[in-house]
């Protein structure tokens, strides 16, 4: 089974995505902005796992006590999913865990012109839809994608037609 974990900054903005196979990390595909900000992190991440404060409760003179104790898992462990997640909420990033059904309605907002804030929403959304929400979502987006690519091959026509117009313009003018 594969999981991925998408990691927002606090404006929504996506960073990237991590793709878990059953050993731990599998991949991670960084967003532009994601490779100016944790491309070091992820380099570090392969080379000396990911660090993470965990949280546990234990019992200290007879009472329950949380205790925080300072975690490194590497990539190629089970718990690399946990550890991300949580290193994720140390850094103050926002993460969303994608099953592979998830991943493919997430292909299709990705490509809808949408501010991220309303991306984020709209798959928070699609994941807390039972089953017949989730195919009127999916139809949603397909037909919104559908006339995205028709809209944009029509401004395509259009900029061409305006640029041969202009070269007319331009050649009867000067002739």
């Amino acid at each position: 089974m594969t999981d991925t974990i998408l990691l927002f900054n606090r404006d929504y903005e996506l960073l990237g995505e991590v793709v878990l196979g059953m050993q731990g990390l599998s991949q991670v595909r960084l967003s532009a902005l994601g490779n100016r900000v944790l491309h070091a992190t992820v380099e570090e991440w392969h080379r000396e796992g990911i660090r993470y404060v965990e949280e546990r409760e234990t019992v200290v003179n007879g009472s329950f006590e949380m205790i925080r104790c300072e975690r490194r898992v590497t990539t190629g462990e089970g718990a690399f999913k946990r550890a991300c997640v949580a290193w994720a909420s140390e850094q103050g990033y926002l993460t969303v865990l994608l099953s592979i059904q998830d991943a493919d309605v997430w292909g299709l907002i990705a490509q809808l012109p949408l501010q991220p804030v309303e991306r984020f929403g709209f798959l928070l959304a699609y994941q807390k839809a039972g089953v017949p929400e989730r195919k009127a979502w999916w139809s949603f987006f397909e037909n919104a994608l559908q006339i995205q690519e028709a809209e944009s091959k029509k401004a395509s026509v259009a900029i061409r037609n305006l640029r041969k117009q202009t070269a007319e313009d331009l050649i009867r003018s000067n002739g």
